[in-house]
């Protein structure tokens, strides 16, 4: 829990300066006075001196947590994010950060006044229902042990606990540290004490009473005994959830941290209707978690928003990649939940949204997204008041809108309302689409914009080219869809800009390398020029039809580099270049190393070390291995040496490698 959302006084040290070096501090006055009743072992040292807002108003930060000062009513505190410590009017006094007392000036009936919640620093302030009666301990007889006589009987506590304060068992035996176990055990003893029903439950989870209590293990127990304290209303559709029952690992803590957070910060019925979706029920994937967070999070401020969007099909039936993509499209063109709410509202209601989601929805929301923030922020509406666009987006539209944003790229300003009329005005050649079925990716969409009539092949060369691909790699396609968009190209005869989108050159319409190449980076879109490069050139060649041999490759185009290892040095110290900086050398040195070893390792073996290298290649920073500044190297000797098919492919292809990357065949090694 941070620290800053324990208090309501705490929204007013946002924008205050950061405090001075620890060494630099003190404790005076009323900080000195609160915390000498404290005691050192929870307040801690200082981490910067006190600070003042502009009406008066003071905090401190502490290794422990942070010291409050509030001028209007002369109060003094201490909070460690949990608990809260008061200097009052009777003494110090402790009470739970959400609890108040009768004399706080936000006391309200059952003493949980005032919950804050923070999201994008924005904060707001839930006042809880109170309570219908005093809470009190029950007298309904338990038909199983105590949670806490079942934790003393566990592994975790016969080898030695480190108690937080206040535990149930001690006091805290290191300064300001919450420990799992001592929490576990407070939270226990409150759910034995105030809900016994939940307690029998409980005591059925045998990994509560294992070996070992982990961070997310106790997270969990913490969050439901804070909802026993709080809101209790939401703790028993939380523990209906059956996948809590056999242990939880991160997704699944941060997914009920969440759940947790909507119901007490904004809406209950809401909380409880996402936590009996199918799709949470039925056990969580990260992608499934995130969108919890991302409804919330990133719709904040917009509660018109977060309701339709929770309850579109394509939501409530679980999320797939593409479909969390769509949801993030949605949040750009909402600026993030504080504007244009109803034009979003009118997206979601639109024909092409009505269904599965699929990567052309996706591409076609990051166009409408690129419209809403054009320069002058007209040209979303401009484009959805088109008589074209009388119905809303149909699939039919989906292709124009996937690359409207490079149609207009690169025009003035003040040209581009007119573009944009030109290509909504224009006839359907125009814009050009077509489904095809992979053997090993299914159905993958295929969509070309000109800008200019004429009768092409464009098309025909597509299909020809992303069939080619997917049979040479050995791997299903990566996208779902495919999308070209002819203009002017300012760099280059054409350019990829991910998630299967890519502008090239007018004239190139027939141009059979240009778009296997460009085509070829949905595969290769390495980090490294020379791979992302040399395996775009290599399914360049198999789009074409063209032998994978040495003798092809125009070694004399490169000019800048030596070897491979020239290449990335040159690239690491240009860092974010875009490998213009060695010419023609990525490409040509590229297709060098993997037309040697093709000609060498012979069609099929090399083709799947081929494929083992872009499973390398797409994990990138994920592979411990190759951590070193001769990464992109040890991508190809994992691929094509260490992991080969046998020792007899393994030894043709080390010296290949080295020679093209250090100039020798000797390994570095």
């Amino acid at each position: 829990m941070k620290r800053y959302a324990a208090l309501f006084a705490f929204a007013l040290f946002l924008l205050m300066p950061a405090s001075v070096a620890a060494a630099d501090c003190e404790f005076v006055l009323g900080f000195k006075t609160i915390r000498d009743l404290i005691g050192h072992d929870i307040v801690g040292e200082c981490g910067g001196n006190e600070r003042y807002n502009a009406i008066g108003d003071s905090v401190q930060n502490t290794t422990g947590g942070l010291l409050v000062w509030r001028k209007s009513d002369n109060w003094t505190a201490f909070t460690d994010g949990h608990r809260t410590w008061i200097n009052g009017p009777n003494g110090l006094v402790q009470r739970h950060v959400n609890e108040r007392f009768e004399w706080e000036f936000d006391y309200a009936p059952g003493g949980l006044a005032i919950i804050n919640c923070r999201t994008d620093n924005v904060a707001t302030f839930t006042q809880l229902p109170p309570r219908s009666s005093p809470r009190a301990e029950s007298t309904v007889p338990l038909t199983s042990p105590s949670l806490i006589e079942l934790a003393r009987a566990s592994g975790w506590y016969r080898d030695g606990v480190i108690h937080s304060p206040q535990s149930p068992e001690g006091k805290v035996v290191r300064h300001g540290l919450r420990s799992p176990e001592g929490e576990v055990l407070r939270a226990l003893a409150n759910i034995d004490r105030y809900s016994p029903h939940l307690a029998e439950a409980m005591s059925r989870w045998d990994w509560l009473f294992d070996n070992e209590i982990s961070r997310y293990e106790w997270h969990v127990v913490e969050f439901i005994a804070l909802l026993v304290e709080r809101l209790p209303a939401f703790v028993p559709p939380l523990i209906a959830l059956p996948w809590i029952h056999d242990g939880v690992d991160r997704i699944e803590v941060d997914a009920v941290k969440l759940l947790y957070r909507e119901a007490i910060c904004y809406d209950l019925e809401f909380a409880i209707e996402q936590a009996s979706a199918p799709w949470v029920v039925d056990g969580l994937s990260e992608a499934e978690q995130r969108v919890i967070g991302i409804l919330r999070e990133t719709y904040h401020g917009s509660q018109k928003l977060i309701p339709p969007l929770a309850q579109t099909p394509w939501v409530q039936d679980g999320l797939t990649h593409d479909e969390i993509f769509a949801l993030w499209s949605l949040m750009d063109i909402s600026s993030r939940g504080r504007q244009d709410d109803a034009v979003v509202l009118d997206i979601l209601n639109m024909p092409f949204l009505n269904g599965p989601i699929d990567g052309l929805d996706v591409a076609a929301l990051r166009g409408l997204s690129a419209l809403q923030h054009s320069p002058d922020r007209s040209y979303l509406h401009h484009f959805l008041l088109h008589p074209t666009m009388h119905g809303g987006v149909s699939d039919s539209h989906r292709t124009m809108l996937a690359g409207i944003d490079f149609y207009l790229l690169d025009a003035p300003n003040f040209e581009r309302a007119e573009l944009l009329n030109a290509l909504l005005d224009a006839p359907q050649e125009y814009v050009e689409e077509r489904v095809i079925w992979l053997p090993r990716a299914g159905p993958v969409t295929l969509g070309i914009v000109y800008s200019r009539p004429g009768t092409y092949d464009s098309m025909n060369i597509l299909e020809h080219t992303v069939r080619a691909h997917e049979d040479f790699m050995l791997e299903a396609y990566p996208n779902s869809f495919v999308h070209i968009t002819f203009k002017d190209v300012s760099r280059g005869a054409g350019l990829y800009w991910g998630g299967g989108r890519m502008t090239l050159n007018v004239g190139g319409e027939h141009n059979a390398g240009l778009i296997g190449h460009e085509v070829g980076h949905l595969y290769w879109v390495s980090g490294y020029e020379w791979i992302s490069e040399g395996g775009a050139e290599v399914l360049r060649a198999v789009a074409e039809g063209v032998p994978l041999r040495v003798a092809n490759v125009e070694l004399h185009l490169c000019q800048a580099a030596e070897n491979l290892a020239e290449i990335d040095r040159i690239e690491r110290e240009q860092f974010g270049s875009t490998g213009y900086e060695t010419g023609n050398c990525p490409y040509v040195m590229g297709l060098g190393i993997f037309s040697d070893l093709y000609e060498n390792l012979g069609d099929l073996t090399f083709r799947e070390g081929f494929q083992r290298m872009y499973e390398i290649d797409r994990r990138g920073g994920e592979d411990r291995e190759c951590e070193r500044e001769e990464e992109g190297w040890c991508y190809a000797w994992k691929a094509f040496v260490k992991d080969a098919a046998s020792p007899e492919a393994a030894a043709i292809a080390g010296p290949i490698i080295n020679r093209w990357y250090f100039g020798n065949p000797k390994s570095p090694q």
